[in-house]
């Protein structure tokens, strides 16, 4: 456990504001002719120089010390001017939430880093599960705490020791890994040259979900006959309807037609013969694939949505991820489904581990 933690949280996107400001007003001040300026328009831009300038210098971070058992979080421009400490109990662990912030227009999901020490204390937070992922693993690391990652339900906790330990390997290290046996009746497994691809049922709509989708589609026209038309001061013409028709119409057959292909896609999840996972999805001439080499593999789990989407039925899902990325999938599975094809993933890593192992014992013999 390190003496002294420190970390910075400074957010680029306001220095680069910042440095914009800067520069614009430089080139302004520097560009014009002196007889355009008055003493306003000068005191103007030189206000929004020095909000420039603090943007720029905007400082913040925080420091721990476990021996203490203090916090502290200081700000600053440039050099640090405050600073606000917390005492701390004893350290629990790291952990990792997700919040999902929902608006009229659009939903934004957040991934915060605390420190659970008697309550829990924010450390930082990341609109990119990855480096969300990465800090809290530095984190436990330093203070040789646990991780907790509780972005979805069923992860489990993690020790310092076990950050940086594939899934094969703690699978092989704990033992009691089973083939579970033949699939499901709407799964199909393919097996070809030491490879195993599973295919598995698309999600589907609930028949609520359905309705949803039409419903913009009906009642913007009659929004548009109803309300938008007759507020016109003057006769539209046929072009001029045709274009506001387009606007509202296509724009709602687009979401159906796109909330549609995502329930209807199938899905796909292979264990290459090296012990890689990828997972990829076909609807159509349309396809896609992601992959996680086999050491990249530090999880894989069931986990159930803490709300159900209005348009998917509700169900669990399945999580895979490591440092580098994290891949969800499998919505629209019952819990046997899904059970099923968390255990045959974690049989395949495992064994594939333990035959990397062998070969690499017997070489090593030679």
């Amino acid at each position: 456990m390190q003496q002294r933690i420190s970390m910075h949280d400074t957010p680029w996107a306001l220095r680069l504001l910042g440095g914009a400001l800067l520069l614009g007003g430089a080139a302004v001040l520097t560009g014009l002719p002196e007889d355009v300026w008055t003493r306003g328009s000068r005191a103007a831009i030189l206000t929004l120089m020095l909000g420039g300038a603090l943007m720029v210098g905007w400082k913040r971070g925080l420091w721990i010390d476990p021996y203490a058992h203090k916090l502290g979080r200081w700000w600053g421009v440039f050099v640090p001017l405050g600073e606000r400490t917390d005492c701390l109990e004893p350290l629990e662990a790291v952990e990792i939430v997700r919040k999902v912030s929902r608006s009229s227009q659009h939903s934004q999901v957040v991934y915060g880093v605390r420190l659970v020490a008697g309550r829990r204390h924010r450390v930082c937070s990341h609109h990119d599960p990855v480096r969300a992922r990465r800090r809290a693993e530095a984190l436990a690391r330093a203070l040789d705490i646990p991780l907790d990652d509780r972005t979805y339900a069923g992860a489990v906790r993690r020790r310092p020791e076990e950050l940086d330990e594939s899934l094969g390997q703690r699978l092989v290290r704990e033992g009691g890994v089973v083939d579970p046996g033949p699939p499901p009746g709407r799964i199909e497994i393919h097996e070809q040259a030491g490879k195993v691809l599973l295919r598995l049922p698309p999600a589907g709509l609930k028949a609520s979900g359905g309705l949803l989708l039409l419903l913009p589609v009906i009642t913007l026209p009659v929004s548009l006959a109803l309300f938008a038309l007759p507020l016109l001061t003057f006769q539209p013409s046929g072009l001029l309807l045709l274009g506001m028709g387009v606007l509202t119409v296509v724009p709602a057959l687009v979401t159906a037609a796109v909330g549609a292909w995502k329930a209807a896609r199938r899905e796909s999840v292979g264990v290459s013969e090296g012990g890689g996972l990828w997972f990829g999805w076909r609807c159509g001439p349309l396809a896609r694939r992601r992959r996680l080499d086999g050491g990249a593999v530090e999880e894989l789990f069931v986990s159930t949505p803490e709300a159900a989407s209005p348009l998917a039925p509700s169900g669990p899902f399945l999580v895979a991820r490591g440092d580098g990325a994290s891949l969800v999938f499998g919505r629209g599975l019952t819990e046997e489904e899904a059970a099923w094809v968390a255990a045959r993933l974690r049989w395949e890593l495992a064994r594939r581990h333990t035959a990397g192992v062998l070969s690499a014992g017997t070489v090593a013999v030679r």
